[in-house]
């Protein structure tokens, strides 16, 4: 990451991987040195300020050696694994609920969809068996059902048809 950024901030868009680690590293150990030409100790003053940003109800163990730092350091690193791990799997059950509760609408959606289409059917046979009827005052009943039954699929496969030249031609275009 901080290789990354170092490239960034030296042209403005990065050096690729091994550009980016070569100016991060170089960047590392000019800071480290700096640190110490100075007279502070890198690993000392990194963990103080972590401890100062991060922790600032624990400002009693900054007191502590060295030797005593140095574990708690690890300490501290323990336990911002240990929260990430808590970030992330609650990012994780953020997502499930999410998820969840998307299904929940579609299966809502889908199944007032075929309720609807259930009733619609019956609307429709209610009205072919109407056309049937008002046709019988005309015809024989077999008769009227067949003229009916015909006029219908002739519909139906114009209909068809027309989707099928409408697939067609967004498949040429795609």
């Amino acid at each position: 990451m901080a290789c990354w950024l170092g490239g960034n901030i030296m042209r403005g868009g990065g050096f690729g991987f091994f550009g980016n680690l070569i100016v991060g590293m170089a960047g590392a150990f000019l800071g480290g040195f700096l640190l110490n030409a100075l007279g502070i100790d890198p690993r000392t003053y990194f963990e103080t300020q972590v401890r100062r940003r991060f922790l600032p109800m624990n400002n009693k163990a900054v007191q502590k050696d060295p030797t005593t730092q140095r574990e708690s350091f690890t300490e501290l690193l323990g336990q911002i694994a240990n929260s990430s791990g808590a970030v992330i799997h609650d990012e994780i059950d953020l997502v499930i609920q999410g998820i969840r509760e998307k299904m929940t609408a579609v299966r809502s959606g889908i199944l007032t969809v075929a309720i609807g289409a259930v009733i619609s059917f019956a609307a429709f046979m209610s009205f072919c068996a109407a056309l049937i009827i008002e046709l019988t005052s005309y015809m024989t009943p077999v008769l009227a059902t067949l003229v009916a039954g015909a006029a219908l699929a002739l519909i139906g496969v114009v209909i068809v048809f027309i989707g099928y030249m409408l697939l067609k031609r967004s498949i040429r275009k795609t």
